[in-house]
């Protein structure tokens, strides 16, 4: 039998042991945790989800929002949220897949929808998606209102800004000439204030489309 000196001497040896064992284990927490950062932990959270539920663009919405409301800087914000853009076009991408496959269906519905199809449309709605039709095809598509909404806090001004104009201009759809001219100086007065921003082709594209339709105007009505 070991004596009672030895018998101490082993306890504090696996006491001192034990010890170092929770130490060890805290700091390997602690340092996968830190490592754990919100670009991370948010990448891990989409890639559980399903791109063929419209449902999951809320999911990461509400996750990007629950991450990145208390980070002020805009610029990680903006950095991050491309992330979540990337793959709300994903979602679209699939639902769009989707939507061709039942495209005949829509169409002969397209008067009376059954509940079914009523329910699918408002789920894309809810979720920050639309329907449109166009030359007999139905495809899904972004909602900037949506955009609008939901990011307007977490972008910088010129992002925000971009995405408020986009929404403006499909709330309104067709217009008149005078709407024409406002939404041209609009477009343009951004590019003076957001010089060199990255929606630069795009914004100028429309005003060049935007003052096309001014001449067309002017040329017609000297006729």
């Amino acid at each position: 039998m070991l004596n009672s000196g030895v018998r101490k001497k082993r306890l504090f040896v696996f006491h001192r042991g034990l010890i170092a064992l929770i130490a060890s284990l805290i700091f390997c927490f602690s340092f996968v945790a830190a490592d754990l950062s919100p670009e991370i932990e948010f990448s891990k959270f989409i890639s559980t989800l399903d791109k063929n539920n419209p449902f999951s663009i809320s999911k990461a919405t509400a996750k990007y929002q629950s991450l990145y409301r208390p980070i002020k800087d805009q610029t990680v914000r903006s950095q991050d949220y491309r992330q979540w853009f990337k793959f709300y076009e994903e979602v679209i991408q699939v639902q769009n897949k989707m939507t061709a496959k039942k495209n005949d269906q829509l169409l002969d519905e397209y008067t009376k929808p059954t509940v079914e199809t009523k329910n699918w449309i408002s789920a894309l709605k809810y979720h920050g998606l639309t329907l449109e039709l166009e030359e007999g095809l139905y495809y899904v598509g972004m909602d900037y209102a949506y955009l609008v909404r939901n990011f307007s806090k977490f972008l910088p001004a010129w992002h925000s800004e971009f995405n408020r104009f986009i929404a403006m201009e499909i709330k309104e759809g067709a217009i008149s000439d005078e709407k024409v001219a406002k939404r041209t100086r609009m477009w343009e007065n951004y590019l003076k204030k957001y010089p060199g921003t990255e929606n630069q082709s795009l914004i100028q594209e429309k005003i060049k489309i935007y003052r096309t339709a001014m001449k067309e105007h002017l040329k017609n009505g000297k006729k």
